[in-house]
């Protein structure tokens, strides 16, 4: 794969055209985790991710961090993950989500972010 991993054993017909687009999708979207919990601990920051569903990063963020923590996420995501593989070369968008505190998944609301690249 583009990402370097590798796909071994019996696959159908489905699963090989699946992969390299599903399996690198999950590899970018992995990477992007690691390094956002990275500079969470570098910056001394409170916000937890929690884990993923499908394509989406799920972080419990206090109020105070959510800024510093959507400018985070938005560098990682659309400029230091083309930079890490420059073979991507489609912008990436971020589209952030947002409960109140302990709010349910279904009081989310979109979340204005400005900046993509």
């Amino acid at each position: 794969m583009l990402t370097g991993f590798e796909v071994s054993g019996y696959i159908n017909r489905k699963n090989c055209i699946n992969y390299p687009i599903q399996g690198t999708a999950f590899h970018c979207l992995l990477w992007s985790l690691i390094r956002i919990s990275k500079l969470l601990k570098k910056y001394k920051m409170k916000t937890k991710l929690v884990g993923q569903i499908h394509d989406d990063a799920v972080s419990d963020v206090p109020e105070k961090e959510l800024e510093n923590y959507i400018e985070i996420a938005m560098d990682v995501i659309t400029r230091q993950l083309r930079k890490h593989w420059p073979w991507i070369i489609t912008p990436m968008r971020v589209e952030v989500e947002v409960t109140p505190v302990d709010g349910s998944w279904y009081m989310k609301k979109a979340y204005d972010v400005q900046k993509e690249s």
